[in-house]
């Protein structure tokens, strides 16, 4: 979009709350699972909230080597995507 002088004109972007992250939840395995660097940007608006970070590599070696929990994160994940697309369509339709 171009304003008055012809230049680009900087779009605001907007802050959606997708998800809330409760005790014991993980987030960016998606970026793991898909061999991509991340793509996930969490705010923590509690006072009392504690994150912990783990490198990637760290990540796949504990946890990967397990079928099972590997399974189940996979399962998750689709059922996360499917549950961000939903709340993508309705914000998009409720702004259109």
């Amino acid at each position: 979009m171009l304003n008055g002088n012809g230049f680009a004109k900087k779009e605001r972007a907007q802050a959606i709350r997708l998800a809330v992250i409760r005790e014991g939840q993980i987030f960016g395995v998606e970026d793991i699972a898909n061999n991509r660097n991340y793509t996930t940007s969490v705010m923590c608006t509690s006072s009392t909230g504690t994150c912990y970070m783990i490198k990637a590599d760290e990540f796949l070696f504990r946890i990967g080597k397990d079928d099972r929990t590997w399974k189940m994160i996979i399962n998750r994940l689709k059922n996360k995507d499917a549950m961000t697309i939903q709340k993508i369509k309705k914000t998009v339709n409720t702004i259109v």
